[in-house]
């Protein structure tokens, strides 16, 4: 009996050394794996005046890592003044868009340097005409964005701060635009 467990043993320990060297190159290796799932809200930012958005990081090494997001933005009706810059004026009643972004975040610990590109779409909605059409108009903003983000403590939670540089296709222009951000860690590592 003690012979059969021992060379149970000594067949199952090559399979158990194998499991723990793929757990580690998972962690240390240039694969990718997911170490956070966040929500943030941004004003300005890739959303132009807020968004929410679902986050995923992905650690690629030791102070490189991969994120990918996708956010939505709405204006409800009455809040024309957030849109009053004379071309789209406030002839639109309900507004929203869908920021997707991808990037680099650059740094250990707490403190990272965030760098990527964006890329919006908005739809404006506005009242119907006399013949009951609703006017529409969709832009698109394709963006870099540049940021830094900290980890508050051992907490769940983090702030980022950055400076976008936007290009509006429809309308030809480049707008500088800022964003302030609160992430909320759902899952972290």
């Amino acid at each position: 009996m003690l012979h059969r467990v021992i060379m149970i043993a000594l067949i199952l320990s090559p399979l158990s050394s194998d499991a723990q060297e793929n757990s580690m190159l998972e962690k240390d290796s240039l694969i990718p794996y997911l170490t956070d799932y966040n929500i943030n809200f941004e004003i300005g930012g890739k959303g132009f005046f807020y968004s929410i958005n679902h986050e995923l990081i992905f650690r690629l090494n030791n102070g490189l890592n991969f994120f990918g997001s996708i956010g939505f933005m709405m204006i409800p009706e009455g809040v024309e003044w957030l849109m009053d810059n004379g071309d789209i004026g406030s002839k639109w009643a309900v507004s929203y868009g869908f920021p997707i972004s991808v990037g680099l975040l650059l740094g250990k610990k707490k403190h990272k340097f965030e760098i990527g590109p964006s890329y919006s779409i908005f739809q404006f909605v506005g009242d119907t005409d006399n013949q009951g059409n609703i006017s529409r108009e969709m832009i698109t903003v394709i963006s870099i964005n540049l940021g830094y983000r900290h980890d508050i403590g051992k907490s769940r939670y983090a702030y980022k701060i950055g400076a976008i540089y936007a290009y509006i296709i429809e309308e030809n222009w480049f707008a500088p635009w800022g964003q302030l951000g609160v992430i909320y860690k759902i899952k972290t590592d």
